[in-house]
């Protein structure tokens, strides 16, 4: 394990999908070869055409990934929580840029290092292919689903199907919006419509109660 590394629980991918040996593997290996990084909130993490020799075990706290479209507009590619990997990328350069959303600390790992750990090469490919099928429920959920399904989508994601306790959203209404390719008019509207429908009620800015966790979840099947 290098210096500054600490050892870490297997813990599930808040985005889904990483089953426990996947998850175990990781953070098992990450564990092994990491350095500690911390990052401060909105610091960036890295931009879009860089290099791509590093990817991410996030330890604390939640980074988001974007890039500009043809078209000149932002487009968020994802949100990863503890528990998740990122940075993974099939060519040498960069597709997106990552930010710390939240004060973050991570495990990070070279490329020469994962080729060089069999363990983790594995663990690391069946990440990749988890990431792939993300992406691609991401984009069927972009094309058939209504505004309101989307933000209910969302809201699901970060409550779970049986929130008992405030949630928190950590990103801005504008994040969400470009996550859910809508525009931040959109999303505040559907928001505010559910707190009108006592379906949430927001404890803050930042901060939600799911009162009707039925709903959201019909509205996001």
């Amino acid at each position: 394990m290098r210096p500054g590394a600490r050892p870490i629980p297997p813990t599930a991918s808040s985005q889904g999908g990483q089953d426990e040996p996947c998850a175990t593997a990781i953070s098992e290996a990450f564990a092994r070869h990491g350095a500690r990084l911390l990052c401060r909130r909105r610091t960036t993490i890295y931009s879009e055409g860089g290099c791509a020799n590093r990817a991410f075990y996030i330890l604390r706290g939640v980074v988001r990934t974007s890039r500009v479209s043809a078209t000149g507009r932002r487009e968020v590619g994802d949100f990863y929580e503890p528990g998740g990997v990122y940075g993974l990328e099939s060519s040498a350069e960069r597709r997106f840029a990552a930010e710390a959303v939240t004060d973050c600390e991570f495990l990070v790992v070279l490329r020469q290092e994962i080729r060089a750990d069999p363990q983790l090469q594995q663990a690391i490919d069946a990440a990749t292919r988890l990431e792939l099928a993300r992406m691609q429920d991401h984009l069927s959920l972009l094309r058939r689903m209504s505004a309101r399904e989307k933000v209910a989508s969302f809201l699901t994601r970060l409550s779970g199907p049986h929130a008992a306790s405030p949630v928190a959203l950590p990103m801005g209404r504008q994040d969400v919006a470009d996550f859910l390719g809508l525009t931040m008019e959109t999303v505040s509207r559907v928001l505010s419509q559910f707190e009108r429908d006592g379906v949430l009620r927001f404890a803050g800015p930042r901060q939600f109660e799911v009162h009707r966790p039925q709903v959201l979840a019909a509205l996001a099947a």
